[in-house]
């Protein structure tokens, strides 16, 4: 493509890609070869949909749904056009289009006579996501520059449900681990009951992790702490406070936490005294983690973590020194989400691509590219990133 990648999607073997330069790209999945490239919209296209293993919806800034044969490379046919620009399309039931346009329009068309059913106001500002619901029939979301996500009848078009789900654009709408999530410009995603509309969890924090020489401090299931060479309790989301403190919370969603007597756990469900600390950079690289006490996070000789006694203006010793991996949340607008073999995947204008723990919100991973990313998608077992 000769401009930025917007759109995504898989037709059989194909790799269909669409771009602002408005043409539509045909890429063989197991040569990455191009087979064919398809033109006829007027303006930049911004979503596709796909119909079986050859047919291909387009929907772009001209206001108009194309449909395509994959096949040929030719344009077969075309949608009930919008007054404004196509952001956003969805196929149900192999039968029904629906289309979300800048003017906050949705659309239903039958694909069989490429007749408009149904035309409704659904926000007050552009539709940027639809979504269909796991089984598929009972119901689709759409999400919005008006920070909403609306439930819907797919049969008669009728709004079940709305709510407000961010501060900034919808950009993108997720179902996994019976969950829905959504992704905003507002540089969060939030994991949302589907039936209730009820707020789970804000993906939004970094992770840290404090490394020794022996290994990892670790939370462990049972709510001890260690210095262990563990690969899943290692990562604390990093809570930032007003005041500058932070508390760290676990990979099952607890607390770590130093007593006034010493003791270190990570059983806590909600942040208290115990749970607030200070992370003080020593000058040579690593950090000394300091509690609400006082008292300083430390490797006991058994391997556990213990907390020494506070003692005024005292320089950390070795074993409460740790060197420090530290992965941010994203800093620009999430774009795009993906379920991958049970982690949530997103990409941003940041230019990484990010893991987490669906059910946690856990950080795990962050991989940096050359630009940002706009569309995700999974096809042929490989998943693939575009900007």
């Amino acid at each position: 493509h000769s401009g930025p990648v917007t759109a995504m999607c898989s037709a059989g073997r194909w790799l269909c890609t669409a771009s602002v330069d408005k043409t539509i790209i045909c890429w063989d999945m197991n040569s990455f070869r191009q087979v064919a490239r398809m033109q006829g919209h007027t303006g930049p296209i911004w979503c596709l949909a796909v119909l079986g293993d050859s047919m291909v919806f387009s929907g772009a800034d001209d206001g108009t749904v194309a449909k395509w044969d994959t096949t040929s490379g030719r344009r077969v046919g075309a949608l009930s056009s919008h007054a404004s620009p196509v952001r956003c399309m969805l196929v149900m039931e192999d039968r029904f289009l629906w289309s979300g346009s800048e003017n906050g329009m949705l659309v239903a068309s039958d694909l069989v006579t490429q007749a408009p059913l149904s035309t409704a106001r659904a926000h007050k500002a552009a539709v940027t996501c639809l979504l269909a619901t796991v089984a598929g029939t009972e119901a689709f979301y759409s999400g919005s520059a008006d920070g909403f996500v609306k439930r819907w009848d797919p049969l008669s078009g009728t709004c079940l449900a709305s709510f407000e789900a961010h501060s900034d654009w919808v950009t993108c709408l997720l179902f996994a681990e019976d969950a829905l999530f959504t992704g905003s410009r507002d540089r969060t995603i939030r994991r949302w009951d589907p039936a209730t509309g009820t707020l789970e969890a804000t993906f939004d924090q970094g992770t840290i992790s404090f490394k020794q020489r022996k290994g990892f401090l670790a939370a462990m299931d049972d709510g001890s702490v260690s210095i262990c060479k563990s690969t899943e309790g290692e990562k604390f989301a990093k809570v930032d406070h007003a005041d500058g403190s932070v508390s760290l919370r676990t990979h099952n969603g607890h607390y770590l936490s130093v007593s006034e007597a010493g003791a270190v756990t990570a059983s806590a469900s909600a942040v208290g005294a115990d749970e607030v600390f200070h992370l003080l950079d020593n000058g040579d690289g690593s950090l000394t983690i300091r509690s609400a006490h006082g008292s300083y996070v430390r490797a006991q000789p058994d391997g556990a973590a213990g907390a020494a006694s506070a003692v005024p203006d005292r320089d950390p010793e070795e074993s409460e020194k740790f060197a420090h991996c530290w992965i941010e949340g994203h800093y620009s607008g999430v774009m795009c989400l993906l379920d991958v073999s049970g982690a949530l995947m997103s990409a941003s204008a940041d230019r990484c691509v990010k893991l987490w723990d669906p059910s946690t919100g856990l950080l795990l991973a962050s991989l940096e590219g050359r630009t940002g990313a706009t569309c995700l998608l999974e096809a042929g077992g490989w998943p693939f990133t575009a900007a």
